[in-house]
């Protein structure tokens, strides 16, 4: 900076560089390009205006007049003295006659100042003590200042300045908050600098980048002084009418002077103009409306809460501006805070039956388990409903069966009952709930109920009188010009259809359905016309297509409808086998199978076996194939399932074992009966490859098989049957090359989406995640402890996450950091896997992984490989070394998890392993105690096994442990301990 005296006042003297000081290399960027006359930086205290302006003060090579204002510069006197001897330090120049008006002084100041020079920056800081009094002086100071001069302000309040009359001129720039928050970079060279090692994330979630929150979080650790200290500090001066009436505003995320008509009655005279004088953490937003800092918000909600009249009046009020907006839900919430169950139950009496039609049950249970008392009986059968398709059948089921005894049941409640007797296979009370709850429903539940009926026809193989009930209700949807009706009686439609094996019709009726449904947007009720559609991309050879579709549909089904999501993994397990991906479609099927439990799903349990049979069918694993199959004999007992589901598979049963006779029978039926396009395409290949064998092909047999596969992608039809195909193609590439089977099998190429992915998680003394030999960057400390809390406990609720990370804290900040974590790890998550869908799905109010992740936890693999008789690597853990960092009784249990399995190996080692391999068990033994030098039980269990199977070797070993106990503990063998070895001839003294 050139300067022309080095005396000053502290007024007048740029201010000195603060300890530690971080270097605004971006805002200081925008300083240093003098293209307009004026720069404001215009935000609350605490931004670092004042450090920003000295920075660029001590750094540029133009000359700087500085000016701090201060309280006595309003009279204008005291601004035109002070201004001339900032002038005076910095440029040597005193005006001629240093009275007058403020602009002649400005004149006679500037035409003393070199013409040839660079410029001069005029720095005002502190102006909002000034900038009502001498806005207009500054304004029109700004517009006659000579080429190559500039004002440069920093205030918190520009009224009375025409800020926005100079910023359209083009004469002003403006610095606002969202330039002077710190970055993340400056947020860790500030932490660095004061050798601190707080999260970057969580320090920026809780501060929104407020530079003099960052600083005073430095403070907590060994002062009594944080941001709400500050924040008291700033609201305690204020007049007593104001500081009255702000905690009514804690629940606004936008103030203006209109709040007092939203609130209804009048605030303090200027309240808001006093706020940002005060230099409270208003940022502008424009029209007169300023945003209030979260941590401002907090502190006021936290008064709030302590005046309860006010708090309920508050929460009244938003609920009734909530549901003006039609934001039912939020409403809702703000009535239970109001205490108002009326209201609620008003808000809800819309809110429900809609949620219910939109299929959003995660969002009805939530807002269903409201109620503060007790509910209505409407409310409490909409809640079961929700129950029974968020994975909480049993208490759904139980309230549905208490209200049918206490006939207090609706519509709704029969047409939930007649759905989960469907889900169980009890199709027989699927009808009798439909036709009962007929009996007592009117409007749109009756639809619904009908479609049970329907669905229960069907399954009770009475076809046309299902088809009747669905063809009367399309009739009706039609002429009443509904077409989300129809969408929706069309989904039963295409069952009916299905069964009936009209595939074309079929495949017609579920475009219909999915294109009106796409026109209104109804994402979710498309979601069983989508599952039914990806099986036919499958079946067209429509891969990639199928692959998108069920990746869209699992993460809307996981989020809003986990029912679908059985049907929906079987779909991918089969079109990863189809692609070669054994073990892929095996994880899927285990998905399936998790799935299934959870929701006491038994009537899917067929279609599980017989997909499973096809796994292991397809790799020639005959011993698991027959397991599957004995399974699905099982299971299939129902009638529908014996005629159209169970003779494909005892057809190719039969053929793995080589009984033609009973394969033909059974392969003949399924021919005919299987409703399943591919399975009854497959019955006829087999059949084609049974004849080749048996020498009786005939020319109509191939192109009735010709014309079969024409309409099918061959690929998806063969997938699981190459074993006993390879003949009939050999044979038709010879003798009919022009059939569609004509040839060698297509190699399976790999899926384009990563729909199987493979991450490892490594826990040593830190939490590492892998994908393959690949090392992944955790973006912060807390995605690695979230990612291995959630492959521990498999899935968890906000409550139970912030309980364990958390240690139980309810602080916005860290509800806020958790969602930071999230959003990151998922972030990582994706970009390493290259993962189409959402990584870290928030599901049924749960977090978890999504489950087509295959995700290993180095820990899990060490318990279950003990489990299962190899306890090598559970005993190589170092339990007290783990994850050194973790100090939580979250992960303790963990830790107590795996001492107790190691202590339960080491008595399987003594026990079983030393009995029928004494070697094995030594060499184990030897490695836990090299792994675990430490470990006291370690030590002893190796002497025993070498007192039974080495005891030349266990005196060295009882050594070993005396100097481990002496070196690590300070302590000798205990006289238990003692008496036992010598008793053995170990010890002789």
């Amino acid at each position: 900076m050139t300067q022309f005296s080095s005396r000053g006042s502290a007024r007048t003297t740029v201010p000195r560089a603060l300890p530690s000081e971080v270097i605004r290399v971006d805002a200081l960027a925008q300083l240093s390009v003098p293209d307009r006359p004026g720069v404001v930086l215009l935000a609350p205290s605490g931004y670092g205006k004042t450090t920003l302006l000295a920075q660029y003060a001590r750094n540029t090579t133009r000359p700087v007049v500085w000016l701090s204002l201060g309280p006595g510069d309003e009279d204008t006197a005291v601004f035109r003295k002070n201004l001339c001897q900032a002038f005076h330090v910095a440029c040597g120049v005193l005006p001629t006659d240093p009275t007058g008006a403020l602009l002649d002084v400005m004149d006679r100041i500037l035409e003393q100042m070199p013409t040839d020079g660079p410029g001069v920056d005029i720095v005002l800081d502190r102006a909002e003590h000034v900038t009502q009094t001498h806005g207009a002086f500054l304004a029109a100071l700004i517009d006659l200042l000579p080429e190559g001069y500039r004002v440069l302000i920093a205030t918190y309040d520009s009224q009375g300045f025409p800020l926005a009359r100079l910023v359209a001129s083009g004469h002003v720039s403006v610095l606002t908050t969202e330039h002077l928050r710190f970055t993340d970079q400056e947020t860790a060279t500030f932490l660095q600098a004061h050798d601190r090692g707080q999260d970057v994330a969580q320090l920026m979630v809780s501060s929104e980048g407020w530079p003099v929150s960052i600083a005073l979080s430095l403070l907590e650790s060994t002062a009594q002084v944080d941001i709400n200290q500050l924040l008291h500090d700033a609201l305690t001066p204020l007049p007593t009418e104001v500081l009255a009436a702000l905690p009514d505003l804690a629940l606004f995320d936008e103030w203006s002077d209109d709040l007092s008509d939203v609130l209804g009655r009048p605030l303090p005279p200027e309240w808001l103009t006093t706020l940002r004088r005060a230099g409270l953490p208003l940022t502008p937003l424009g029209r007169g409306l300023y945003r209030p800092h979260r941590l401002l918000l907090n502190l006021l909600e936290r008064q709030l809460q302590r005046l309860p009249d006010r708090n309920r009046q508050a929460h009244l009020l938003r609920a009734q501006m909530a549901a003006q907006d039609h934001d039912l839900s939020t409403a809702l919430r703000h009535a239970r805070r109001a205490e108002r169950p009326d209201l609620m139950e008003a808000y809800a009496r819309d809110l429900f039956p809609a949620l219910r039609v939109q299929l959003d049950f995660t969002l009805l249970n939530e807002l269903a388990g409201l109620h503060p008392g007790r509910a209505p009986d409407w409310w409490l059968e909409l809640q079961a409903v929700a129950q029974l398709e968020t994975g909480q059948g049993e208490a759904g089921l139980s309230l549905l069966h208490t209200m049918l005894n206490a006939r207090q049941l609706s519509g709704v409640g029969f047409a939930a009952l007649a759905l989960h007797a469907a889900r169980q296979g009890n199709f027989e009370g699927q009808l009798t709930h439909a036709q009962a709850g007929l009996d007592v429903a009117d409007g749109t539940v009756r639809t619904a109920l009908a479609m049970q009926l329907a669905s229960a026809f069907i399954s009770l193989e009475r076809f046309a009188d299902g088809e009747q009930v669905t063809d009367d209700l399309i009739r009706q949807a039609r002429a009443q010009g509904d077409d989300l009706t129809e969408a929706n009686v069309l989904s039963m439609h295409q069952y009916t259809l299905l069964m009936q094996r009209r595939w074309m019709e079929r495949e017609e009726v579920l475009r219909r359905a999915r294109s009106i449904l796409q026109a209104h947007g109804q994402r979710r009720r498309a979601l069983q016309i989508d599952t039914e559609w990806a099986q036919v991309l499958i079946e067209q050879g429509q891969h990639d297509e199928a692959a998108a579709l069920l990746t869209e549909c699992i993460e809307l089904a996981l989020r809003t409808q986990p029912i679908h999501l059985p049907t929906l993994y079987q779909a991918l397990a089969r079109l990863k086998l189809i692609r070669g991906d054994r073990d892929g479609a095996a994880h899927s099927l285990a998905n399936a199978r998790d799935v299934m439990r959870s929701l006491n799903l038994p009537v899917l349990l067929p279609f599980l076996h017989a997909s499973h049979f096809d796994l292991h069918g397809s790799a020639a694993d005959l011993e698991r194939a027959d397991q599957a199959y004995a399974q699905l004999r099982d299971a299939a007992q129902r009638p529908i399932f014996r005629r159209h589901l169970l003779p494909l598979f005892e057809g190719l049963h039969a053929l793995d074992h080589r009984q033609a006779d009973a394969a033909r029978a059974a392969l003949s039926a399924a021919t005919r009966d299987c409703v399943d396009r591919t399975h009854a395409a497959r019955a006829q290949t087999l059949l084609l490859a049974l004849d080749a064998q048996q020498g009786q092909l005939s020319r109509a047999a191939l192109d009735a098989s010709r014309h079969t596969l024409q309409a099918l992608d061959v690929p998806s039809v063969t997938y699981a049957d190459q074993r006993h195909l390879s003949a009939l193609r050999a044979y038709l590439a010879a003798h009919c090359p022009e059939h569609p089977l004509a040839g060698q099998a297509a190699a399976p190429t790999a899926l384009p989406d990563p729909v199987s992915v493979g991450l490892r998680v490594e826990v040593g003394r830190k939490i590492e995640l892998w994908a393959g030999d690949q090392p992944v960057k955790l973006p912060l400390a807390k995605a690695g402890e979230l990612l291995l809390w959630l492959l521990w406990h498999g899935r968890g609720t906000l409550h139970d996450i912030l309980n364990d990370l958390w240690d139980g804290s309810r602080d916005p900040k860290h509800h806020e950091y958790f969602r930071v974590v999230v959003r990151r790890l998922r972030q990582t998550l994706k970009d390493a896997l290259g993962f189409p869908g959402d990584p870290l799905p928030y599901a049924q109010g749960a977090y978890a992984l999504q489950p087509e992740l295959n995700v290993a936890l180095n820990l899990r693999a060490a318990q279950d490989a003990a489990r299962n008789g190899d306890p090598a690597q559970l005993l190589r853990l170092h339990v007290d070394a783990l994850a050194t960092d973790l100090t939580s009784d979250w992960f303790e249990a963990i830790r107590d998890s795996l001492r107790q399995d190691q202590l339960y190996a080491l008595g399987e080692i003594e026990g079983r392993i030393s009995m029928n391999d004494p070697g094995l068990a030594v060499t184990l033994m030897k490695q836990a105690v090299r792994a675990q030098p430490a470990d006291a039980e370690t030590h002893l269990a190796l002497i025993r096994v070498l007192l039974r199977h080495e005891p030349s070797s266990a005196p060295s070993a009882f050594q070993a442990y005396r100097l481990m106990l002496e070196r690590e503990y300070g302590e000798v063998p205990s006289r238990e301990v003692l008496s036992r070895f010598r008793d053995l001839g170990l010890i002789t003294a």
